[in-house]
């Protein structure tokens, strides 16, 4: 519940609670065109299938920008003394508005309490003058009309804009707002690209708490909340603005962090948690932290002699204390080619995929685990997104070296599973590890006797124990089939129940998703093994019920379960090639993906050189048969 304001009168602090890059005004265009079209600067992030852009360039505008992009050879690189694309393709002041949006856009979503799901979009306001857009023939376009409208939130006007340059009227507008209690967060800025509201942010060098200056203009918008909303949904504080007078902003000093308790209170209850946990002689704090980062009990944290950490077989604890995770995906594709004998593009493709959309492989219990990863077993699992399927497989492979097959509907014979599936067999051959079997709920017997068919590999099962993908976040496997529980006891196999967490947002949403929310990140938890003679111990009515409850008590609690952020650099390679080539959205993030590739193999190379110069002609003798396939697959699935 948002804290509103009771008395009008009385000023609230205000929270700077999201911040954009700040976009430096220039003179040269050569110093301008590079940091907005550099493949790494704002107009990849442009897409005019996500914006309505067509609210400030004309059709000519965006089809001339596209036409030199692709003929000027910037795709292959920048030039090092910077570039200038000619006026009459499309000129630097028309661009401002554009830049604003997009900058916008980047202080949202670096609100983490918008991320979570906590405010909604009834509550949020936009605030952007564009007074100083006069000159450029842009002094009627309400961009913050433009911004709202696409997110559904409200824009604010500005009561008494002030006709000079380097105006805070909007900053005004903005604190009133919020301290009215009128909105929980306020999006705002100026698109005249001369305040400098950024350089009052960065004053205090966090490292010896001296003051600096270090004084900074350009076009950069901001995030607002109160301050007590911002510190109880822990949002970063960028700073605090006490107040808003005629002709000046009061900042005030952030609160000093809260001093750490004694050493011998810090670390005693800690220690003992690690002595349970069987790990000695290690640093009590490093033993929280990795509790921390896996989501985990400190009981349950196991480290080898080496003190690498077992419960995380595929992410490293971050060095600078933070809980941003990323998966070593690289790893994983040594193991694949390790045990197929070769670097194929598809061990690329899935590598980067794992590397794009899964945050943290985590395990519960390593020592459990290692015990029964020779054998086949049956992962039990909930269902976020549809992509999670072929990944966890392609992780399971790399963990345990066995084949694995997947349960899925009929009706996903078009689905990304089936695709990446059928595209392993492509690259692979007949001897891939990946396999799909189809359940039909009306005759469940079926897929049991299919998979007791002699000349049938052994192999573990991935079953998402309801079959249907969720619509957000915290939702709880509610049911289940008996049969996968009497046919684990019947083969004698193991249970492993995994979750996936951080794919969905807090609120539902209308449609089942392929890929992780706004194109974020899972944590994929596994858990300890259910031995089928455990299992055969319980009660038959009982079975089910225990094995659900395994998998929703898996990581995060009720409530918790909150988004994981998304690869900037992907979404900003996604919007680019929309954009450029006007590839459809699917096609696009996978030609993203390739580019994130490190160390590619033949195959790979030549695909990513193709789609980076522009020249990806399929009729090509140089183009290997199972890359013209892959294409043929991705337009005709995914067109």
């Amino acid at each position: 519940m948002s804290q509103k304001a009771k008395n009008t009168g009385k000023s609230l602090p205000v929270a700077v609670v999201g911040r954009s890059p700040l976009f430096p005004a220039s003179i040269s265009p050569k110093a301008f065109w590079p940091g907005l079209l550099g493949l790494k600067g704002l107009m990849s992030g442009m897409s005019g299938a996500q914006w309505p852009f067509s609210e400030i360039f004309t059709a000519q505008d965006l089809k001339g920008l596209k036409w030199f992009v692709m003929k000027s050879g910037l795709l292959m690189g920048l030039p090092a003394d910077g570039f200038e694309i000619p006026p009459d393709v499309l000129k630097v002041p028309a661009v401002l508005s554009a830049v604003s949006l997009f900058l916008a856009k980047r202080a949202l979503e670096d609100v983490k309490s918008f991320g979570k799901g906590i405010i909604p979009a009834a509550r949020v306001r936009v605030v952007i003058e564009t007074r100083g857009l006069a000159g450029a023939g842009t002094a009627d376009t309400d961009l913050a009309g433009i911004f709202a409208r696409h997110y559904k939130f409200e824009a604010c006007p500005i009561e008494r804009p002030s006709p000079l340059p380097g105006s805070m009227a909007w900053v005004a507008a903005a604190v009133n707002e919020l301290q009215a209690g009128r909105a929980d967060l306020v999006i705002a800025g100026s698109a005249d690209g001369v305040h400098a509201l950024g350089a009052w942010l960065d004053t205090r060098d966090g490292s010896s708490g001296r003051e600096t200056a270090r004084y900074r203009e350009g076009l950069g918008m901001i995030a607002l909340r109160r301050l007590a909303d911002a510190e109880r949904d822990g949002d970063e504080i960028y700073g605090i603005i006490a107040g808003v007078d005629a002709n000046s902003i009061h900042f005030a000093e952030k609160a000093p962090p809260a001093k750490s308790p004694p050493a011998a209170e810090k670390h005693a209850a800690p220690l003992a948690a690690a002595s349970e946990s069987g790990v000695r002689g290690e640093p009590a704090d490093r033993i929280e932290r990795l509790a921390r980062y896996s989501r985990l009990q400190m009981k349950d944290i196991v480290e080898d002699t080496t003190g690498s950490c077992l419960n995380l077989p595929l992410n490293m604890l971050p060095e600078d204390g933070s809980t941003d995770a990323s998966l070593d995906w690289k790893k994983l594709r040594a193991r694949w080619i390790e045990r197929t004998g070769s670097h194929r593009f598809f061990h690329d493709l899935i590598g980067a995929l794992c590397g794009t959309f899964i945050s943290r492989v985590v395990v519960k219990n390593p020592k459990a685990f290692a015990a029964v990863a020779d054998q086949p077993v049956v992962f039990l699992a909930n269902h976020q997104i549809g992509l999670e399927s072929p990944l966890f497989m392609a992780v399971a492979y790399g963990l345990t070296g066995l084949p694995i097959q997947a349960v899925a509907k009929p009706d996903h014979v078009n689905a990304w599973l089936a695709f990446l599936l059928e595209f392993a067999k492509d690259s692979l051959g007949d001897k891939h590890p990946f396999r799909l079997v189809y359940f039909d709920r009306q005759n469940p017997q079926g897929l049991i006797d299919d998979l007791k068919k002699e000349g049938r590999r052994d192999a573990s099962l991935l079953v998402h124990v309801e079959g249907t993908r969720g619509l957000t976040a915290d939702q709880p496997v509610t049911r289940m089939s008996s049969i996968f529980l009497d046919m684990t006891i019947d083969k004698k196999v193991p249970i492993v129940p995994v979750r996936f967490v951080g794919g969905l947002p807090a609120h539902a949403i209308d449609e089942r998703l392929d890929f992780p929310y706004d194109n974020g990140k899972q944590d994929y938890l596994i858990g300890a093994p259910i031995l089928p003679e455990e299992l055969k111990k319980l009660p038959y009515g009982q079975r089910p019920k225990h094995v659900i409850d395994l998998i929703n008590n898996l990581g995060p609690g009720r409530g918790e379960d909150v988004l994981l952020p998304p690869s900037r650099e992907f979404g900003a390679k996604t919007r680019f090639f929309i954009e450029t080539f006007g590839f459809p959205k699917m096609q696009a993030m996978l030609f993203a993906i390739l580019q994130l590739i490190d160390e590619p193999c033949d195959e790979t190379a030549l695909l990513v050189n193709a789609v980076k110069s522009g020249k990806l002609d399929l009729t090509s003798p140089e183009i290997p048969p199972v890359l013209k396939k892959f294409i043929g697959h991705v337009k005709t699935k995914f067109s």
